[in-house]
């Protein structure tokens, strides 16, 4: 919040973060009337249905309408509906992510920090969104990857009717990671490894991701047993070892169908719901179920992978070079990554065909996302977990009756903005507890929303290794808190880092892990040799100077402004 306050101060902005009311559609860029007209169009076909689809770690420009992939299914919803150019994650890690949806909070006053942190069985639980939605009539429905209990224990056996009931959901069929259905050491954990084991498939899977013993994943690897950098391993280069039809995502799509087919024939068409369809790709394991013609994909953005930052336990940092140096293939990863996008598109086309066919489609609202993004290489960095855009920038859309067409938001909003969107659909009122703003005025055809800027953080584990010599070295610790916001025709992000922005590429100076930096980004417009460019760049000593003159804090701790208090 500090850093949010900076931000601003230095633009001599300020305001408030209580969601807006609707009635001051003005400001939006549309008009009382227009906004009264959309309402009553959504009245027209009640509460609609509410389907939410959310790929696991996909980034924002391989959305099926850039320079990515070929989409047809997405991109033809995109056109059908509306599409947000600047949407971002609370946080860049699937737990946090996935938690701070369901509670409609920003991170910084989230309880949960990390993947190690759990939503259910905790005293400050806060009741979710789908509570909210079933109070008032909803069905709410669960199936793939929720990431909100404790271990994945909690997914074969009882208590996780106990979780799903706090959670506010009525029906679930429920999976953990991709790599982590293993871990039962040969017994299910979970509701796809249990379909796998009575096929006689689990183990044929479970080596197809580079098990070499039963329990362990492909992150034991050689270069693993070395250092822990990065996700090591999770880029497996062979086929699947099961049938497409039986791979998770299809799997998953077809547990989505089997509960749109319950609620068909229990409720008819009488009964609103809201399902949740968490695909599990193309979050790693980047295991293809099968091999096709390479796409002609964007090259990856200064990917480096020549040596490695690191620190020894004095804080004093070391080049080494890169373990991954001669195993990385960042092509052959790009494409897999792209094939695992298509095959969810063709199982998003099947789950419309399914509304269709139920007769559900013309009353259903659909939104698609993904929780949170992927470096791909860029940057010289696999995965997420970091402040910058292919980690923190996911794709967007809204379609549905009575919304309007082919439209484009450039405003920034938060993944947080589509639960209180639900809630408006559903004429439901959101908790106290709830931040987001909804996206509602920019569905009835204004240009903006009422959202003064994103907020996205992390406050992950310090990483450790053994470097080449021996010796135990630090990975850095991945804490920022961060603010993005339109400044004119400028959309301007501002990182704090408490110790230190771990390098990504040549894209920051290096410091010392113990030093407070400060790095103000331009991310208005995409040059070819970066997703955002730096405009100032600060270390302890000169950020206690520029800190102080807009903050007229003559102590000048740059530690303190950069420090997330909620971490």
């Amino acid at each position: 919040m500090k850093c949010l306050g900076v931000f601003l101060a230095a633009y001599g902005t300020s305001f408030t973060l209580a969601s807006p009311e609707s009635e001051h559609s003005e400001e939006l860029g549309v008009s009382p009337l227009q906004l009264l007209q959309s309402k009553l169009d959504l009245q027209r076909v009640s509460r609609p249905n509410l389907l939410f689809l959310v790929l696991d770690q996909w980034r924002f420009d391989w959305n099926g309408h850039a320079d990515g992939p070929s989409l047809p299914t997405i991109d033809a919803l995109g056109k059908s509906g509306v599409r947000f150019t600047r949407a971002y994650t609370p946080s860049p890690l699937c737990v946090p992510a996935r938690s701070a949806l369901a509670a409609v909070r920003e991170y910084k006053d989230m309880w949960i920090k990390n993947n190690s942190n759990s939503y259910t069985g905790k005293p400050q639980n806060t009741p979710t969104f789908m509570s909210v939605l079933r109070s008032v009539g909803y069905t709410t429905m669960l199936v793939g990857k929720d990431h909100l209990s404790d271990g994945a224990e909690n997914l074969a056996g009882a208590r996780q009717s106990v979780d799903m009931d706090a959670l506010g959901v009525d029906w679930f069929i429920r999976a953990v990671d991709k790599y982590a259905f293993c871990y039962g050491y040969g017994e299910p954990v979970d509701a796809y490894s249990a379909y796998l084991k009575e096929l006689d498939l689990l183990q044929k899977q479970c080596e197809a991701y580079g098990i070499f013993s039963m329990g362990e994943s492909c992150r034991r690897t050689q270069v693993c047993d070395s250092t822990s950098i990065i996700e090591c391993g999770f880029r497996c280069p062979k086929v699947n070892g099961v049938d497409h039809n039986h791979s998770v995502d299809t799997w998953v799509r077809r547990k989505a169908e089997e509960l749109l087919r319950r609620h068909r024939e229990t409720f008819g068409l009488e009964k609103p719901w809201f399902l949740q369809v968490n695909f599990l790709g193309p979050h790693p394991p980047l295991v293809p179920d099968e091999l096709w013609g390479s796409a002609r994909l964007p090259e990856a953005i200064d990917a480096n992978f020549t040596e490695i930052l690191v620190f020894d336990l004095e804080g004093n940092k070391r080049y080494r070079p890169h373990p991954f140096k001669d195993l990385v293939n960042v092509t052959e990863t790009r494409q897999i990554y792209a094939q695992h996008l298509l095959r969810i598109d063709r199982e998003i086309q099947s789950i419309l065909q399914t509304l269709e066919r139920y007769e559900m489609r013309r009353n259903t609202v659909i939104v698609v996302t993904g929780d949170h993004g992927d470096h791909l290489g860029d940057l010289g960095h696999f995965s997420k977990t970091s402040p910058w855009e292919p980690s923190v920038h996911v794709p967007l859309l809204v379609t549905g009756p009575s919304l309007p067409q082919n439209v484009v938001v450039d405003h920034p909003v938060s993944l947080i903005d589509v639960p209180m969107t639900f809630l408006d659909l559903a004429k439901a009122k959101a908790l106290d507890t709830m931040q987001g703003y909804s996206l509602m005025p920019a569905l009835a055809g204004a240009t903006t929303t009422a959202r003064p800027a994103v907020m996205f953080g992390l406050n992950y584990l310090e990483e450790f290794a053994y470097d080449i010599d021996g010796a135990m070295v630090s990975l850095g610790r991945k804490q920022f808190d961060a603010s993005a916001a339109m400044f004119g025709s400028d959309f301007l992000k501002l990182i704090c880092c408490p110790t230190g922005c771990r390098k990504q590429g040549g894209l920051l100076l290096d410091v010392s892990m113990v030093t407070a930096q400060v790095a103000l980004m331009n991310v208005t417009s995409r040059r070819e040799d970066s997703f955002e460019y730096n405009i100032l760049n600060l270390g302890s000593f000169r950020s206690r100077s520029f800190l102080s003159r807009i903050r007229g804090n003559p102590a000048g701790d740059s530690r303190k402004m950069c420090h997330n208090e909620g971490t």
